[in-house]
């Protein structure tokens, strides 16, 4: 029975994420940017993850294909990419109560990403929100940057700390370490429990507790909230 509510709760909080995805999608649909399929500039090893955005990218691969991604991040898990200290949620609640959150900076020049094949992700209908919400405004291998709306930077802060708190008994980290460990002897369903991560280069998730919103874009994020907050699975 334990087996079967388990398998339950991940059914549904796969669906939630589904839902989320959908929801970002939809917001950026009458918008124009740089970013493109097939568009690799800012395609670095830094991208990070939680488990349910690794174990969501799994269910959707192929044995094959899993095997085909498994040896990719084999191949470049001794390579440098950026490691989380802490958690989207954590560094908010660090902030709220007047802390001092690690400062962590990601090489940009720590590239390709894994996964690659050529300037093609082989998992870009199933990419994680990291990957989703990196849109610029200009093009970043002619500017050398990325620029992206003050007002998105936000919703996309908001669409981390609720995936991160839907994926509550999981953890965070970059997609390798995360894709690797979800993969190993307790298959990818290991994110549903509450398990110490030692000897991981991954943090644990914690509850959402503290929305990291400017006051002048509480009004135009309302939407956006609101629809999150009506999903139902």
């Amino acid at each position: 029975m334990d087996e079967i509510g388990n398998h339950l709760k991940i059914k549904m909080k796969l669906a939630f994420l589904e839902q989320m995805y959908a929801i970002y999608d939809h917001y950026l649909e009458d918008k124009e940017f740089s970013c493109k399929r097939f568009c690799d500039s800012c395609c670095t090893r830094n991208v990070t993850i939680t488990t349910l955005e690794g174990s969501y990218i799994l269910r959707h691969l192929s044995s094959q294909d899993q095997g085909n991604l498994i040896g990719c991040l084999e191949r470049d898990r001794f390579k440098a990419r950026f490691s989380p200290e802490v958690t989207i949620n954590r560094f908010a609640d660090c902030c709220r109560n007047g802390g001092n959150p690690p400062e962590e900076e990601a090489d940009p020049n720590w590239t390709p990403c894994s996964l690659l094949k050529g300037n093609e992700c082989p998992i870009y209908r199933y990419r994680p929100f990291g990957c989703r919400c990196l849109v610029s405004t200009v093009h970043c291998r002619e500017t050398g940057f990325a620029q992206i709306d003050p007002l998105l930077l936000t919703i996309n802060t908001i669409f981390q700390q609720y995936i991160e708190h839907i994926d509550l008994h999981g953890a965070t980290g970059n997609l390798i370490d995360v894709i690797l460990h979800l993969k190993q002897e307790d298959g990818n369903e290991v994110f549903q429990r509450d398990k110490k991560l030692k000897n991981t280069n991954l943090v644990s998730n914690t509850i959402l507790t503290y929305l990291m919103i400017p006051p002048e874009h509480r009004e135009e994020v309302w939407p956006i909230l609101d629809s999150i907050q009506r999903i139902r699975v």
